[in-house]
This record gives C-alpha cells, structure tokens and sequence, in this order.
C-alpha cells in the first residue's frame, strides 16, 4: 500500500524517502515487507502522502495492466512515470469502489465473454450480439455509459492528467467490469474509446496481435451499425458528415472511415474528406456547435447517495471508508449534496433498507 500511494502521488522511492526523512534504501526494504513500518514512519507516509493512517493497513491485492490495457498506439507516447501514476491512481479507485460494493448489490453482471472465433470470426458479429443480448434499439445508442451500468458495469469518470489517453478498462475478480474514461476528452471521443475498451473487455480474455483492429471494428459496429447508418452514406461530404455526427454522436472523422470501411465510398474518396477536414481543422478540434456531450454516469453517484441516505454516512465516514481526506473525495468522485427525495436503483445487501425504487 506504500507503494500504491507512492506511485498514486507521483513520487518515485528516493523522493518519497527524502520526504518522511529516511534512506531510500530503508523505505525499500519497508516496501518490500522485509521491515516494518515504525509509528513515526507510519506518521510521516500519513502526512506526505495525503492518505489516512488505516489506507496503509489495506490488505487488498493490487492488479498489475491487463493484457489490453496499455497497448493502445496513444499509450505508447505516455512517459512510464506517468503511466505508473496512472495505473496505481485506478488500483486505489478499483479498491476503493470494492469496499463501497461490500454492502451495495447491482445486480447480476450481463458483460458475456465472446472470442470473435465464437462468432464467425467477426468482431462485428460480436457487436451485434451485444446489442441484441442488452436489447438495444436500432440506429444510435443513446448513451453507450447507461447501457453499460445498466449490463452491470461502472464507469468513471476521472482526470488522467493528459490528453493522450482517452480510456483503460479493467476487470478483476470478484469485481464487476470498470471503465475509466478521461474526462478531458470531447464527448464523442469518449464514446468511440468507450465501445472500444467495452470490445476488449468482451472479446480479449487472451492476447493476440490483431486485438486493436478487432477492438476497433467492434466499436464502429456498436456505434454505427452497418444495417442502420450504411444507407445514409450516398454523397458523402463535410456537410453532411457534420449533419450525421449530430445524429451518431461520433466524430466526422469516425464517420468518415465508418464509409470506407464499409465500401460506401473509395479510399481515394476517403482520402480527399480527411485533407478536407483538416485544411478545416477539423481533424483535431470539430466545430464547437457539434460538441457531443459528455455521458454522465450514474452508479457510482447512486451509491454514494444510498450509502449517505440509508446508511446514514456522513461525508467524513464516507472519506474514512475510502482512505482520502473529504475534499479529495468530492474532487475524485464529483459528489453533490444529498437530496431527499432521489431514489437508486441499487439495494443494500444483508437485508437493510432497500434503495431500489
């Protein structure tokens, strides 16, 4: 847990140790469990590095990466300084949203596990099985993050601290699947890299050297159904791919490649949009009146107020359970004042008062 908060704060092992006034190689022994933190040490770790006196008595094991979880081409340029802060920063939230589900029910987990082989081979066959399994509409998905909690996952919405990661999923045992998903990032991008990090989750239980292109197939059908959206690409141009964004609330470059992929227009057609878009400046940053706005989640936020309401924590109580002091609490989680009258639909285990509507 030392070296959890370490990396979480940024600190490499020399800094940390000129912080609290002790040699770095003590401090690695004491990480290493070869010696025991003392009381005084025990004290300086509490104050240098913001966490409370019982997150350093946590025995809860720490996941290292996933198979998919830094291989995707952005990740590569993140310095491993920054990937480690990164990486530790999510071990403490997966933590931290355990202990808050040690009295909270979702229901029942509805993410399958489909290998493409399973389906034809096709990561667009696995989409489809997808969006039928959770009954989702024809045309748009409304809000990919609503149709993910409402299948059991959690999605959370955090500050990476860069702009070069948009996405990280992971799913540990004995947890339900999680999606961190950078807030910085504009609203359409969130949910291309959302149904990408949903296609690992889903199909990538075991590594192989095409997983991003299926990861990316599988996003475009999920998004972009070739039955529903194919028909609406005849005389593709930058009018009208800013028209069918407003529409798929995915980006014009997204839509774009979504045509050539499924032969409605050339490569060389493709080719002329994206110059196009970017003389417009467009491959970067879209139009402001085309934003797509950012998906909210709501689970976590439905089980902060149930534990508030019917577990009758104060936001104290609640910062103690997860390790932080208050202000990072509300700052990580975005907690708003408890409101009365708000239902959740998740219930209390054990048989306590029930949340559910």
């Amino acid at each position: 847990m030392i070296t959890l908060a370490r990396e979480a704060r940024g600190l490499s092992q020399g800094q940390l140790a000129e912080r609290i006034g002790a040699s770095q190689g003590h401090l690695s022994k004491v990480e290493a469990g070869l010696l025991p933190a003392s009381a005084g040490m025990h004290a300086n770790l509490v104050e240098v590095l913001d966490y409370t006196p019982e997150f350093f008595c946590w025995s809860d094991p720490v996941f290292g990466p996933s198979t998919c979880e830094f291989y995707h081409r952005k990740r590569q340029s993140l310095s491993n300084k920054l990937l480690r802060t990164l990486h530790a920063r999510m071990n403490v939230q997966r933590i931290q949203i355990g202990k808050l589900l040690a009295s909270v029910e979702i229901g029942t987990v509805r993410v399958p596990k489909i290998q493409p082989e399973e389906a034809d081979g096709s990561p667009s066959e696995v989409a489809r099985l997808i969006r039928a399994s959770w009954q989702l509409p024809a045309g748009p998905v409304k809000s990919l993050t609503e149709a993910i909690e409402n299948a059991g996952g959690i999605v959370v919405r955090s500050d990476f601290g860069t702009q070069q990661l948009d996405a990280v999923s992971r799913w540990v045992p004995g947890m339900p699947p999680l999606f961190f998903v950078n807030r910085q990032a504009p609203g359409d991008r969130q949910r291309l890299t959302l149904a990408h990090e949903l296609g690992h989750i889903v199909m990538h239980q075991v590594p192989n050297p095409d997983m991003e292109q299926e990861a990316f197939e599988f996003a475009a059908e999920l998004l972009m159904p070739e039955s529903d959206i194919k028909q609406y690409f005849a005389g593709l141009t930058i009018p009208k791919l800013a028209a069918l964004k407003a529409v798929w609330m995915v980006s014009m470059a997204a839509i774009a490649r979504r045509a050539k992929e499924l032969g409605s227009i050339t490569e060389r057609q493709y080719r002329s949009l994206v110059m196009r878009l970017n003389r417009l400046g467009f491959r970067t940053n879209e139009p402001p009146e085309l934003n797509v706005a950012p998906e909210d989640p709501s689970l976590l936020s439905e089980m902060f107020e149930l534990y508030r309401r019917d577990l009758d924590y104060s936001q104290s109580e609640l910062a103690s359970l997860l390790g932080v002091r208050e202000d990072e609490l509300r700052l990580t989680y975005g907690l708003a004042p408890a409101h009365d009258d708000h239902r959740t639909q998740l219930r209390l285990l054990g048989g306590a008062r029930s949340g559910s509507i």
